[in-house]
């Protein structure tokens, strides 16, 4: 199911990184490529030997003009998971996505964590970007995005992003949202949500974002295939939420919630 490209990572931050991208294989991907800071790379290479990590690190003045060749042969780009808030490094993922843009690159882009805040301190950085974008905020990042009185999600205008967004605000109950339609997902989660189950969303959903542009030339649909990407992806993951607390129950991790997706999958989407 295609390439993805995690831009994300730093020497304090791996962890996220890791869920993302191996949640986005354990989806269906074909290939996951990170792009991360310097530090990182040792680590994540030790975690796993799917991810192909990239000799190109984020905290270099130079990265962008390496990084960028690469991002041609992707299907989607997930933007934030441990990115970390060094002043370079955010630079240089406003270069990456500024060259996307005018490369003409039509992919899924999809912002999480402290992507969501390079995007609050720069709110028209998508306007012009053509393709699908995809922003995985919780309560806390959505306000961020939308400062000032406390909005109705229902009717967020995303169209101050971008004209292809589709958002997924993480709550009790998970809410995706576009400019014209709402889906909630009620799928349920057990009591616990530890650390990395937004990683683990951010990740899936970079999968179901490349399925959901190759389905959406197939004809015209009720419901969008974006938004169909995205309670996808929650609900998988909730899913995954509940089979590893019935296993490990309070030692539960998100380590444990990354090995029932594949039972998850099969159980919510047994042709998948």
């Amino acid at each position: 199911m295609g390439r993805i490209c995690v831009i994300g990572g730093s020497l304090q931050y791996t962890g996220a990184a890791y869920y993302a991208a191996m949640s986005s294989l354990l989806a269906g991907a074909d290939l996951v490529y990170m792009v991360c800071c310097e530090g990182a790379v040792p680590i994540l290479k030790t975690y796993s030997p799917e991810l192909i990590v990239l000799p190109h690190y984020l905290d270099q003045t130079d990265s962008v003009q390496h990084i960028m060749p690469w991002m041609s042969r992707m299907h989607a780009v997930l933007i934030g998971p441990g990115l970390g808030t060094d002043s370079l490094v955010q630079s240089n993922v406003i270069s990456i996505i500024e060259n996307l843009k005018s490369s003409n690159l039509t992919i899924p882009l999809l912002l999480d964590a402290d992507g969501l805040k390079i995007l609050a301190e720069t709110p028209t950085l998508l306007k012009d970007y053509q393709g699908p974008v995809y922003l995985t905020p919780n309560k806390r990042e959505y306000s961020l995005l939308f400062p000032g009185e406390k909005r109705d999600i229902q009717k967020t205008d995303t169209a101050q992003i971008g004209p292809k967004v589709t958002m997924i605000v993480k709550g009790p109950e998970d809410i995706i949202v576009n400019n014209q339609t709402m889906l909630t997902c009620k799928e349920e989660n057990s009591w616990r949500r530890c650390g990395g189950q937004g990683d683990l969303v951010a990740g899936t959903l970079a999968t179901m974002s490349h399925y959901a542009t190759l389905k959406s030339g197939s004809g015209p649909v009720n419901t969008p295939w974006e938004l169909r990407a995205g309670l996808a992806a929650c609900s998988v993951v909730r899913r995954s939420n509940r089979l590893a607390y019935q296993l490990k129950g309070r030692s539960m991790l998100a380590t444990d919630m990354i090995h029932q997706l594949h039972t998850a999958f099969k159980q919510m989407i047994p042709n998948w």
